[in-house]
């Protein structure tokens, strides 16, 4: 008789271990770059064994892929939905609140957008989930302008795409450099504020 294969993950409770080795790299991250950060380290952070890392990750930066991976998924939506909501988009005030309360990240998460920014011009496969994040991103507030420029509530003149792009590269580097403590940024709900602020203005001309 056929002995089965095994294909069951080691060490594992309802996807526990996995769960234990993003919580593990992101807390580790909170002090080291990912350029410092040893698969070693996760394991010990963890408490689990290599063959389980293994299991679910071929590198430390497959893990940290997938620590993006999951901020991602609520952060992007999250934005989708507020270009989504025409009647809060269309009042300066509710935008300008709603832009700042999504820029409000979780000191605790903010290093994993910090470290991906970091990280993502020379890791071919981070900058692949990296970029697309930031495509919806702007393709999400590109939609919103236009639609608000047909409906004769938005300023037309920049067009939507490159507005688009333009405030979120601005809006990761401006985060970034408030976040790492910049002398001239290190304000960080004024940042966030001001960037909410520079949106409304540049769509709605208020």
């Amino acid at each position: 008789m056929a002995t089965e294969l095994n294909t069951a993950a080691p060490d594992t409770e309802e996807g526990g271990a996995r769960a234990a080795i993003l919580a593990a790299t992101e807390r580790l991250l909170q002090t080291q770059a990912l350029d410092e950060l040893s698969v070693a380290q996760i394991l010990t952070e963890a408490s689990i064994s290599r063959a389980t890392f293994y299991f679910y990750f071929a590198s430390k930066d497959d893990a940290f892929i997938a620590l993006l991976t999951s901020f991602m998924e609520g952060y992007v939506p999250r934005f989708e939905a507020i270009m989504g909501d025409a009647q809060r988009r269309r009042d300066p005030e509710l935008l300008r609140e709603d832009i700042a309360q999504w820029l409000s990240i979780e000191p605790p998460h903010q290093v994993i957008v910090r470290s991906a920014v970091e990280e993502w011009p020379r890791r071919p496969e981070l900058r692949e989930v990296y970029l697309a994040g930031q495509r919806r991103l702007s393709k999400a507030l590109a939609r919103a302008i236009d639609k608000d420029r047909r409906a004769g509530v938005a300023v037309a003149s920049i067009p939507s795409a490159q507005l688009a792009a333009a405030w979120m590269w601005t809006m990761e580097r401006a985060w970034y450099e408030a976040v790492g403590g910049a002398t001239h940024l290190r304000d960080v709900p004024a940042v966030r504020d001001a960037l909410a602020a520079t949106l409304v203005a540049a769509v709605y001309g208020t």
